[in-house]
């Protein structure tokens, strides 16, 4: 396992993808684990139940569970989030680290919890036809600007069944890297 600062290194990840899952989290939802953020195996991952995001984090060697964390606010002027063991298993470290080289540690519970099954979601084939009419809810798709960027092209991928559609951006905006997973809204 890699080190760094004396301490074992869970993952990293980039300012832009934690930003990104951060934003696609449950807020004030009684289903508390979704107001967290899912580390699992080289994803980090939030989802309200309607909106979801799966991004690269680096995991390091050796490193197996899953952990579900309070997932705080972090200024645009991260650039990456180092995520280290606390002593306590209860808490993870946070260590946020800007351009210039300032960081900050930070200190978050560990969120107990069964978070939903996303690889099922994200491992749909879209190999069928596209449907020819579908909604999404507008705040969804003004997150969307948030986490690729504004000047982005989107891409949009939706099984026949309607289930889901996955986004990527392939020109523009930020160049982030992950899919986001959106569930269209019933139409009358």
């Amino acid at each position: 396992m890699k080190t760094h600062s004396n301490k074992e290194v869970i993952a990293n990840v980039t300012g832009d993808v934690y930003r990104a899952a951060f934003e696609c989290r449950a807020k004030n939802d009684p289903r508390y684990y979704l107001e967290g953020l899912l580390l699992d195996r080289g994803n980090l991952v939030g989802t309200n139940g309607h909106i979801l995001y799966v991004g690269p984090a680096d995991m390091q060697d050796g490193f197996e569970e899953d952990i579900i964390f309070e997932a705080p606010k972090i200024p645009a002027s991260i650039v990456e989030v180092v995520i280290l063991p606390a002593e306590n298993k209860k808490w993870i470290t946070l260590r946020l680290l800007k351009k210039n080289g300032d960081e900050r540690m930070l200190m978050v519970k560990v969120i107990e919890g069964r978070y939903p099954d996303y690889k099922s979601i994200k491992e749909m084939k879209t190999k069928k036809k596209p449907m020819t009419r579908f909604g999404f809810n507008a705040g969804y798709l003004q997150t969307l600007a948030t986490i690729f960027g504004k000047e982005a092209s989107l891409e949009f991928c939706m099984p026949n069944n309607g289930s889901a559609a996955h986004i990527t951006s392939f020109e523009g905006g930020k160049g982030l890297p992950g899919v986001v997973i959106l569930m269209p809204v019933r139409l009358p």
